[in-house]
């Protein structure tokens, strides 16, 4: 189940839906519980989710 609920995060994540949106859909009861499962399943936040990488660079 945490895993389905991974990637609907990531992809309405991908979408620029913002983080408050993305938790409100997955019936999370605050942005910051889904910033710590996201952050604990994935080892970035869902911020850094898709940001540039700075390898290479």
């Amino acid at each position: 189940m945490q895993q389905a609920r991974l990637i609907h995060a990531v992809t309405l994540l991908a979408a620029d839906t913002p983080v408050t949106t993305v938790a409100s859909a997955l019936d999370y009861a605050a942005p910051s519980a889904f910033t710590a499962m996201f952050h604990r399943a994935l080892g970035v936040p869902p911020s850094g989710w898709f940001a540039p990488s700075s390898e290479g660079t």
